[in-house]
């Protein structure tokens, strides 16, 4: 049997059913974690005969192989420098298992036994050189990048100082700032994810490194910046840079724009409030305060907070049907939209209570995530669940699928909406 067909048998099972288009057995030599990609057989390339002997460059430890489809090889080849992460790599970060990133993902590295002896081999002449034999194969599965790596190393090393942080109580660090290049090291994310990240994080650069906000002093800057556009009575939907470029002129403009993203939207002319921003960083103020409120506590501490940082038309209940979409689906007192991601409706003897949860401190993966937000409540709605665990799920899972494969799910009576009832799902 040649080689080609014990990788099928092994992958693909019985070399009889359909055999899939353009399979590829390809070998990784691993040097300080660079990848170098081997051409080792193509379809259709017989290998039957000739003779097979060592190579002199037989190496158990150096040669890893790898079974990869045409499109992941092709990415692979695309990518002038592809590297293996080890999760030592995360500066503080989570655990996590060695990843492959290539410059638009990163895959988690599944190394899977064989029945089969598979054969490292490269042709020479009319003689095939074994590099190496093992009974294992590694396979790459696409996975989320670690936000939260990404979030720690920037939490330690790349906090914005200035006069008004020390107002706050932050104390300055030396060597603040990280350079993109260093934070694509230690972190186990491709160069693309990584300027996604930095966005969703909205990390800022100055002179060459990227900084971020301490959420402590953000807030407060956010606040004192909605103050100063409550008194100013602009158009909210509509404002010029000419009215808020003295309210940031202490900052430098990477810093000041951040900030003014913290709470505005820019569409290339003009700035915006942003109802949901806004919103949330008034939810924020509160949740500094204590991290869990009755309901209609809260209700009531975000109506009187938001009635003196935002203007009146974004406190009013709005006119399309939000209930399905609110914070728990169905609840249609009121609208809570603005906290899905950021606080939750648990419910303690009965009772609905606002639950903040940091989601940067949840874990990134998908199935640790889960148990974890089990012991925040027992019981999920599935729309509730998506905004906690889609960041985390691999591109190729649906969170049906995860669900299906995780949760225990049963249908409760439904806490707002009565004679009726609702299906959750909860940790296995």
């Amino acid at each position: 049997m040649c080689i080609r067909d014990r990788y099928q048998r092994r992958v693909h099972g019985n070399p009889k059913t359909p055999k899939p288009q353009n399979p590829y057995c390809v070998s990784a030599i691993l040097a300080h974690f660079m990848l170098i990609i081997i051409f080792i057989m193509e379809t259709g390339k017989d290998t039957s005969a000739g003779s097979l002997i060592i190579a002199p460059e037989y190496s158990k430890e150096e040669y890893e192989i790898f079974a990869l489809p045409e499109a992941k090889l092709t990415e692979l080849l695309n990518t002038p420098q592809s590297f293996i992460k080890d999760s030592s790599f995360a500066n503080g970060g989570e655990s996590r298992s060695a990843t492959l990133s290539t410059s638009a993902s990163t895959f988690d590295l599944v190394k899977l036994d064989s029945s089969n002896l598979l054969l490292l081999v490269k042709k020479s002449n009319e003689e095939y050189l074994i590099h190496k034999q093992d009974r294992y194969v590694i396979e790459m599965e696409q996975s989320q990048p670690s936000k939260s790596q990404v979030w720690q190393l920037m939490k330690l090393n790349a906090v914005y100082y200035d006069s008004l942080s020390e107002i706050a109580g932050l104390q300055p660090k030396s060597d603040q700032g990280l350079k993109f290049e260093y934070i694509l090291e230690k972190c186990q994310v491709s160069e693309k994810e990584l300027v996604n990240i930095l966005k969703e994080l909205n990390a800022f650069e100055i002179n060459n490194k990227f900084f971020i906000f301490h959420p402590m002093d953000c807030i407060d800057r956010g606040k004192s910046l909605l103050l100063e556009l409550h008194k100013a009575k602009p158009t909210w939907n509509a404002i010029e840079d000419e009215m808020l470029r003295p309210l940031v002129s202490n900052l430098p403009e990477g810093a000041a724009k951040a900030l003014l993203n913290s709470i505005l939207d820019f569409d290339g002319q003009k700035w915006a409030l942003s109802g949901v921003k806004a919103k949330a960083l008034c939810a924020t103020l509160l949740f500094n305060e204590k991290h869990s409120y009755i309901l209609k506590e809260f209700a009531l501490a975000f109506d009187k907070i938001a009635h003196t940082l935002l203007p009146s038309e974004l406190v009013k209940v709005p006119d399309e049907d939000w209930r399905g979409k609110n914070l728990f689906p169905g609840y249609g007192e009121v609208d809570l939209r603005f906290l899905n991601g950021v606080a939750v409706i648990a419910f303690d003897n009965k009772v609905p209570v606002i639950e903040h949860i940091d989601r940067l401190n949840l874990s990134g993966n998908s199935k640790k995530r889960f148990v974890q937000l089990g012991s925040v409540k027992k019981e999920w709605t599935k729309q509730e669940l998506q905004y906690w665990l889609s960041e985390c799920l691999p591109p190729s899972q649906s969170i049906d699928n995860f669900l299906a494969k995780n949760a225990r799910a049963q249908n409760i009576p439904h806490p707002f909406v009565s004679k009726s009832k609702i299906q959750t799902y909860a940790p296995k």
